[in-house]
């Protein structure tokens, strides 16, 4: 598609503006994204809107050093409603929900998908398909450089210490973690867990991925699960959604969200 429109993977968001505009004068959908519950902007759009203007602003809401009274991270919110408004979405992103949105991309309805890259290897079976990281919207971001990485601490499996079958509980740990790695081991997906099946030949795209992410000195940790309580990510979920119907402004997004920052109990714990 982006041979068809005569356009090439840009390397600024204002560039990324320029070829959403010349796609969708094509008669064809720039971008797509989950975008129902606000699926989307919390899990990665609204860190990676954040992230390519300013990473140290990103890293610093992660470990609440800043809120969002900071222009950086105002400024994340804003690229957002203003992709919206440029028309780089489908019409009704706010209530596109996964499958129809990675529908819409696998059948060449969307021009490009934005999604975490756990998505790679079903899309690797495409050879049309190629992946480029977000490009940048200052000098400060590099895309060799820093990056959002998906995980926790807190992720896997735990064994209570009240537990009356430790033994047992850690044996079941163990087996969950083991099945969770053979199958995506299955998919071409990266593992660290040893399965100790030779390791499967990666698709041409995810060594791409594999080589472009593995030597990025700066990981970011995703905010959706390492800086949220459950209420804080309930209502950025609403607000998510609501800045994708492009009729709430970034303004308040910003003010809701920095009212619920404050009121957020993670740190507090």
């Amino acid at each position: 598609m982006f041979e068809q429109a005569g356009v090439k993977a840009p390397a600024t968001f204002d560039e990324f503006l320029q070829i959403s505009k010349t796609l969708k004068d094509k008669g064809m959908v720039p971008a797509v994204t989950p975008g129902k519950d606000g699926w989307g902007v919390k899990l990665f759009m609204l860190q990676q809107m954040i992230q390519v203007g300013d990473p140290q602003a990103m890293a610093d809401l992660v470990s609440n050093k800043t809120n969002f009274d900071n222009p950086s991270v105002q400024e994340g919110a804003a690229r957002i409603e203003t992709m919206v408004k440029a028309g780089v979405f489908p019409d009704g992103i706010a209530n596109l929900d996964y499958g129809p949105a990675m529908e819409m991309f696998t059948s060449k309805k969307a021009a490009m998908l934005m999604m975490f890259t756990w998505e790679l290897p079903n899309l690797a079976k495409d050879e049309t398909v190629d992946f480029f990281p977000f490009p940048a919207a200052s000098d400060k971001y590099d895309p060799t450089k820093n990056v959002q990485f998906w995980g926790s601490p807190l992720n896997g499996y735990a064994v209570s210490g009240k537990t009356k079958h430790p033994d047992e509980a850690v044996k079941l740990a163990e087996f969950l973690a083991m099945a969770d790695a053979l199958y995506f081991e299955t998919t071409g997906a990266p593992i660290a867990l040893q399965t100790g099946n030779p390791p499967a030949d990666k698709s041409p795209l995810m060594q791409k991925f594999v080589d472009w992410y593995n030597p990025i000195p700066n990981k970011i940790a995703s905010m959706a699960l390492n800086s949220l309580d459950a209420r804080t990510s309930a209502e950025m979920s609403t607000e998510g959604a609501n800045l994708l119907t492009g009729e709430y402004a970034a303004a308040d997004f910003n003010k809701a969200m920095n009212k619920l920052w404050s009121e957020n109990t993670w740190f507090k714990n």
